[in-house]
């Protein structure tokens, strides 16, 4: 049986040079899943972790737009398996990735929030339009899997390549910006097949929010396998859309019987 990474150009690992065990982790991830990961050593940054971070995944995007790549999947070294990884839904979106067009960024691994402050994405998420069983049109925060197409590819390179070359270095966290730069073209694997591995250490001096909210509770967000919890919220939505159809049945019924009695009051 033909590899389900077939689909994928290019499958490249950041990983910072000395982190050992780190990348010990993606090596055994690889031996695993049979997924043909090749890593781009990084290098600590004079201008701190979220410039380094960020230089390193334009530079990733460049390497694989250099090689005349249609596609590449990026990881981050702190990725694990999630409950639900599924190598005919890699392979899914490897087909995805190979053989659609009008699409820019394909996430394996997120956490459903738009923003540092999107509360309700969740919610956004469980409603956002099936593109295939296991595909809905949808970006959302953190990038320690995620595909590229060869258009989004370039334009990481040019807008990244100006926000890293401003006075001072990167301001934006890389995964925020990515949310910015492209008009459309954003989906989703669900469930999601990459989680982080929480409970190890950040290199990242300047995390989001999110980040430092699941750094400071240390590995509960991986006990509690949260992320992937909520990349299945796509598929529960017939039964809260049927749960709330009920709820208002329910409620209309109530306000009828309702007036039927004070009417009967009143009279």
């Amino acid at each position: 049986m033909a590899n389900p990474y077939d689909g994928f150009d290019a499958v490249i690992c950041i990983s910072l040079e000395g982190a050992s065990e780190r990348e010990q982790n993606m090596k055994q991830i690889a031996a695993v899943t049979g997924a043909p990961i090749e890593f781009y050593r990084a290098c600590r940054h004079a201008l701190g972790g979220r410039h380094g971070c960020f230089h390193s995944h334009v530079q990733v995007a460049r390497l694989a737009y250099e090689r005349g790549c249609e596609n590449v999947l990026i990881f981050e070294d702190d990725v694990r398996l999630s409950p639900g990884y599924d190598p005919e839904i890699i392979r899914h979106a490897a087909d995805f990735a190979r053989g659609r067009t009008g699409w820019n960024m394909l996430q394996l691994g997120y956490s459903t929030l738009r923003d540092n402050t999107d509360i309700l994405g969740p919610v956004h998420f469980m409603f956002a339009e099936k593109d295939t069983p296991h595909i809905v049109r949808y970006g959302s925060m953190l990038c320690h899997a995620y595909c590229l197409s060869r258009p989004a590819m370039r334009a990481m390179i040019l807008a990244g390549g100006d926000h890293l070359a401003q006075p001072g270095g990167a301001t934006a966290q890389v995964d925020a910006f990515i949310l910015q730069i492209f008009k459309g073209g954003y989906f989703a694997v669900t469930p999601l097949q990459f989680d982080q591995k929480w409970c190890s250490a950040s290199y990242n001096d300047s995390a989001t929010f999110v980040e430092r909210f699941f750094r400071a509770n240390q590995c509960d967000a991986e006990t509690w396998d949260l992320f992937y919890h909520l990349s299945m919220l796509p598929g529960v939505r017939h039964w809260v859309e049927g749960a709330l159809l009920l709820l208002s049945i329910a409620l209309a019924v109530l306000i009828v019987i309702l007036v039927h009695c004070y009417s009967a009051r009143s009279a």
